[in-house]
């Protein structure tokens, strides 16, 4: 199965072993990519943001703001070479961008957010 799952772990202090004390699955294997990276990043006052390739090819957003319950984000108009590695950066709260190789050409693309939307910032890099 290739369901995206956020996982929490502890341990009792002083000891170096880790215990599950939660999963949750936010995205099914219905709408990942059987070759999806995936990139997570946590924005104070905003929550979680994770992002995965769709059986499509595009790159998604999973969304859990204030320990909410997960939901589905933005869907960039990305879309990505089959298993693209994706990466998430924060500039400034909540400024973002995010990387991947495009499916057409294979070249490296970034998109950026802004608070309100996202917008592809720069043109294709080659690599």
């Amino acid at each position: 199965m290739n369901n995206l799952i956020a996982a929490s772990f502890g341990n009792v202090f002083g000891s170096t072993s880790l215990a599950a004390n939660t999963t949750t699955t936010i995205a099914k294997s219905e709408v990942v990519h059987e070759a999806s990276s995936i990139a997570a990043l946590w924005l104070p006052n905003y929550g979680w943001r994770t992002y995965y390739q769709n059986t499509a090819g595009y790159i998604c957003e999973c969304v859990s703001s204030d320990g909410a319950a997960w939901s589905t984000g933005s869907t960039l108009n990305a879309d990505g070479a089959s298993g693209t590695p994706i990466s998430i950066s924060l500039a400034e709260v909540p400024y973002m961008n995010l990387f991947y190789i495009g499916a057409a050409n294979d070249e490296l693309y970034t998109f950026g957010f802004n608070s309100a939307y996202w917008t592809e910032r720069m043109a294709p890099m080659p690599l």
